[in-house]
């Protein structure tokens, strides 16, 4: 399967590191505007009263006694970017812990030391871009308006993504973001408007066109099942339908039904439409499989299952894959298998872990590792007791 935890637990990592050094970097550019902004309110503090024209002694010995009476759309402005430097300088301060937290989150697959992080980055990505916009509002030049734009694209074009990315890894987490697409799939086009047949070999065509069968041979073939064939149907006149009208819900309440309906309305056709058919045989197909028959592809299917087999080969014959002896032997020597990956995914210490095994396989599994570790216990004991 096309499972993108690991992907996605890089890219939180990656994304864990740019945060420290992104706030390393908010501290030394805030430190600096936090300077020129108290230059640019210290410039605005000595205005002179527009009643008396001059300069008071309240006034001199008190700067800014009188700024409510003066204060204009720049000093507003500065005010605004005076207070919103200290609050991203507290949310970078947070934001530096949140993502050292973040970081060991990541390595350790913990979901609860992630969401405190965007409790910290969205308002700090919030405030940081709010104040590149207010520098914007006015006549900026030179070094601020670099600063501005270098301000905007950090928090915009670089932290907008990646707390899109942390947030898909968070759902990951939690299970409400499941992969269940394979590798390499082809999806059917439904863009075009198709004809519908209702005779099965016009399905059967239709279906082997769109659709490519891998080869695959088995080593050790089970008992097939032969499926009984379908019985010869009279084909009935094709029917078009858009392919959007299939998956179109039907409207909720009540509808009226008309006065005048044609006999031909009816009445149900001889024929279930092709894709009740294909519904209907996959189905079938689920159930035999669940029951623990071993169920052919029909014409078009992707291709053999990849889930584990437990009914083949037995545990004892040399070819079975979780035998320990032939696994440490060729593990060097090919390539990792299908199995193995299963093994990782899905259980950490022992075969018989896994789910869904039948009770007298996994019985034989216990007693053959219950077995090799008492020799190997014996042998060790034994090399023990002929040092001393």
């Amino acid at each position: 399967m096309a499972d993108p935890l690991y992907c996605l637990r890089g890219a939180t990592i990656a994304i864990a590191v740019w945060n420290i050094i992104y706030c390393f970097i908010q501290f030394g550019i805030l430190g600096w505007q936090f300077q020129v902004v108290k230059n640019i309110l210290a410039e605005y503090e000595n205005r002179q009263l527009p009643a008396t024209g001059a300069i008071d002694g309240f006034q001199a010995r008190f700067p800014g006694l009188y700024q409510i009476y003066t204060e204009t759309p720049e000093r507003r402005r500065a005010n605004a970017m005076y207070v919103i430097i200290i609050v991203c300088v507290i949310f970078a301060i947070l934001n530096l812990l949140t993502s050292v937290l973040l970081l060991y989150a990541a390595f350790k697959y913990l979901k609860v030391l992630i969401w405190p992080w965007f409790g910290t980055s969205v308002p700090l990505c919030i405030m940081t871009t709010a104040y590149s916009v207010l520098w914007w509002s006015g006549d900026v030049f030179n070094e601020q308006l670099t600063m501005s734009i270098f301000e905007f694209v950090m928090s915009v074009a670089i932290n907008v993504i990646t707390i899109i990315v942390v947030i898909v890894f968070f759902s990951r987490l939690s299970g409400s973001l499941i992969s269940t697409r394979p590798k390499h799939s082809r999806r059917r086009r439904r863009n075009h408007v198709s004809k519908i047949y209702l005779d099965p070999n016009d399905a059967r065509r239709h279906q082997k066109h769109h659709h490519r069968s891998h080869s695959y041979s088995r080593p050790v073939a089970p008992p097939q099942l032969q499926l009984a064939p379908p019985e010869p149907v009279t084909a009935a006149p094709y029917l078009a339908l858009d392919s959007a009208a299939l998956f179109t819900p039907k409207p909720k309440g009540d509808l009226l039904v008309p006065e005048i309906v044609p006999d031909w309305r009816r009445e149900w056709p001889a024929v279930p439409d092709v894709q009740l058919q294909r519904h209907l045989n996959k189905q079938r197909k689920e159930d035999l499989r669940r029951m623990g028959y071993n169920v052919p592809p029909g014409p078009g299917a992707p291709g053999p299952s990849t889930k584990l087999d437990f009914y083949a080969p037995e545990p004892d014959q040399i070819g079975f894959p979780w035998k320990y002896k032939t696994m440490n032997e060729t593990l060097r020597a090919k390539r990792e298998t299908p199995a193995e990956r299963i093994k990782k995914l899905y259980y950490q210490h022992w075969p018989e872990d896994l789910p869904n095994m039948p009770m007298e396989m996994r019985r034989r599994m216990q007693e053959e590792r219950e077995h090799v570790e008492i020799e190997r216990n014996k042998s060790k004991l034994k090399g023990f007791e002929d040092d001393v």
